[in-house]
């Protein structure tokens, strides 16, 4: 059989597109079909990738649908491929229209949700538990439709289980790239002369010439490889853009912390930590290169942390991603997962309210609550912290944290933390809420839940907590839990040194007694 695959190359698009392509044209070839990708015209920066393949250039650039359809069709009509698979931001369904048309099958591979006429649709992003439904008003009822985790475009070998070195750091940008983005980061962790530092230079990449100007020992430059299993499989970790190789690391259990530098990478946080990716950073964060070197750092040193994290994601991209896209088009079975959503123990307060124990799972959901506005203006810290703050210290924090829940909505989170002031227990505490709606009335069966749990935990402890003097309904929620001004020196000691000196003017001193 005939394939024909059809993708446009440039600068500003990267190897996404090909990539892909190029796997599914793999196993095609591998099984004696035939496989043939046509360009607008030939670029020596890829011919590293498609050197195992027929390529056919036209003569001239095409710079819309109809022109670049009527430009492949005179290649179709004469070699009659039995499937056309196109895979191209730049191409849409103009382009679709004139190719069905004439007669020919059509594969198209997207995700960027946009209307399609072809005979199967791949969309292989993850969308929550309605994914199988978002191509339903976007191609023909008689679409064919390959939708999520059973479809997912990686080759099988990253499935296998790795053996990292210590202190490895792989970066990429991908295929194309600024790399003026991560001096800063590199700089600042190239002085630790125990880290191995990997920079991926893809051929479209921009702004990397200062890479070879550091000339620094632990600094190893990729250029010119088409297929980076053998450096992602000895990392520890893996820090780059959130386009292919996001799929590759995941299904190597490698820790990754993302971040997007086109458009079409932008995807729904929940949607991410469904298939195991927590850890996403805007790109101008990197800017901040020792905040973002002490993350880094961070995540290398809680990596096996990290890695049973993205054991226990709630949708597993298959291994059969690509043989499932082959099969479909030559009508052969297809090998689908059952996807199991473990149930989480949660504590019955009243019939309908729930507290359940707060696990890594809950990284972003946490930072975006506590920087709600309703949050910060009761807070001893004014600022809205960053996700570079607050992963760091999430990784290696030792409180105590707890979501309480109503009929299945999250409201408000609650946690402890016990330290030792001279030689006595003291207990610190906090809530804050996850939703603008979330009432007073919820704080307080948290609250005197919490109590009563580090009662019969720590039952010589004394709580201690700082309240803000205008916040009145919170102080007198707290007095009728049962704590008093603090008077007493060293509980007044034991909360300037917990709560770095806080300001006698802003906020009450209070303490409770077991």
């Amino acid at each position: 059989m005939n394939f024909y695959f059809r993708s446009k190359i440039a600068d500003h698009i990267g190897l996404g597109h090909l990539k892909r392509l190029l796997l599914l044209a793999k196993i095609l070839k591998q099984n004696s079909h035939r496989c043939v990708f046509i360009f607008d015209e030939k670029n020596e920066k890829i011919q590293n990738f498609i050197r195992d393949f027929e390529c056919v250039y036209f003569q001239k650039p095409t710079f819309d649908d109809k022109t670049d359809a009527l430009s492949c069709l005179n290649i179709f009509i004469k070699d009659k491929p039995d499937w056309v698979i196109l895979d191209s931001y730049e191409l849409g369904i103009d382009w679709e229209n004139i190719i069905k048309s004439a007669g020919f099958k059509l594969l198209v591979i997207d995700d960027i949700l946009r209307r399609h006429n072809c005979d199967i649709i791949l969309d292989h992003a993850y969308r929550g538990i309605n994914t199988q439904s978002f191509y339903d008003n976007l191609a023909p009822k008689e679409c064919k439709k390959l939708l999520g985790a059973d479809f997912t475009l990686v080759d099988p070998k990253f499935f296998k289980a790795q053996n990292p070195e210590k202190n490895r750091i792989i970066f990429s940008l991908g295929g194309s790239g600024d790399f003026e983005i991560l001096k800063a980061t590199l700089c600042e962790l190239l002085e630790n002369s125990q880290l191995q530092i990997c920079v991926v230079i893809g051929p479209f990449a921009k702004n990397f010439d200062y890479l070879y100007e550091l000339n620094a020992p632990n600094l190893k430059l990729i250029r010119g490889k088409t297929d980076l299993y053998d450096e992602l499989s000895k990392a520890e970790l893996f820090v780059g853009a959130l386009g292919g190789t996001l799929y590759e690391s995941i299904a190597l259990n490698l820790p990754i912390l993302g971040f997007s530098i086109a458009n079409n990478q932008e995807k729904d946080m929940q949607n991410l930590e469904a298939i195991g990716q927590f850890f996403n950073i805007d790109q101008n964060e990197l800017k901040d290169g020792k905040n973002s070197a002490k993350l880094i750092l961070q995540m290398l040193k809680y990596s096996n942390k990290i890695r049973t994290l993205m054991q226990n994601a709630k949708v597993k991209i298959s291994k059969n991603g690509a043989l499932n896209v082959v099969n479909s088009m030559l009508e052969r079975p297809m090998f689908l997962q059952k996807q199991n959503f473990s149930e989480v123990n949660r504590i019955n307060l009243t019939q309908n309210i729930t507290i359940r124990k707060v696990d890594d799972s809950d990284v972003n959901h946490y930072l975006q609550s506590r920087n709600l506005d309703k949050n910060m203006q009761n807070m001893q810290l004014k600022n809205k912290i960053s996700k570079l703050e607050h992963y760091a210290w999430w990784l290696g924090n030792t409180r105590k944290s707890y979501l309480l829940e109503q009929s299945g909505e999250k409201m408000l989170y609650i946690w402890d933390d016990i330290f030792e002031f001279k030689a006595k227990e003291f207990l610190v505490g906090g809530w804050f809420v996850c939703s603008e709606n979330t009432g007073f009335d919820l704080a307080a069966l948290a609250l005197e839940w919490q109590l009563k749990n580090t009662q019969i935990l720590h039952p010589n402890a004394t709580w201690i907590a700082i309240i803000k003097r205008t916040n009145e309904y919170v102080f007198a929620l707290n007095k009728y839990m049962g704590f008093e001004l603090a008077e007493d020196e060293l509980s007044k000691q034991a909360i300037k040194a917990y709560f770095k000196n806080p300001s006698e003017e802003e906020f009450c001193f209070l303490k409770k007694q077991f």
